[in-house]
């Protein structure tokens, strides 16, 4: 600005102004989505420059952006019968992350046994079983001769071990 008088020499006022302070929040905080591949966007509102970054190794996300924009995440399915969830951080200079968590749906239970019929002989012995489940499962028997693991998750090959039957009828 400059200020002058007749007669006399312009004074020069000099006037700085401030920046904004940062801001930054992204919409929605909480996303919930199927437990199928898919994408989603978020919409990010902020006066600066922006990162992302998660650890979730089943997410791809839109790194970085500046002022008002979008996060696009791409998910890969959930197979397994349990909820997850991932963190994802939207940082910005001089301010808190803002965090994020993404919830996928479970996918439904499923269990299968092969085979499901054990025939054998009255010598002690080992068989297997081929289990094929994609969550957590146990084991039991109410027979004393028949031993086998606790249980264990997902996908598992087990051994079952019995002891010899001395009985003349089974």
């Amino acid at each position: 600005i400059m200020v002058t008088v007749g007669g006399l020499d312009p004074i020069t006022v000099t006037v700085t102004q401030a920046g904004a302070l940062p801001s930054l929040s992204v919409d929605p905080a909480n996303p919930e989505v199927a437990n199928t591949a898919g994408n989603l966007v978020l919409n990010v509102t902020s006066n600066a420059n922006w990162t992302v970054q998660t650890e979730a190794d089943w997410l791809t996300l839109t790194p970085s952006g500046t002022g008002d924009g979008t996060i696009t995440i791409d998910y890969q399915e959930n197979t397994w019968a349990a909820i997850r969830t991932a963190t994802i951080n939207v940082t910005t200079e001089d301010l808190d992350p803002v965090v994020v968590t993404l919830i996928q749906a479970a996918a439904a239970a499923h269990l299968n046994i092969e085979p499901q019929l054990i025939q054998v002989t009255a010598d002690a012995g080992i068989a297997q079983l081929l289990i094929s489940a994609n969550t957590d499962w146990v084991t039991g028997t109410e027979s004393d001769w028949v031993s086998m693991p606790a249980g264990a998750s997902g996908n598992a090959i087990i051994q079952i071990t019995y002891e010899q039957n001395p009985a003349i009828i089974a």
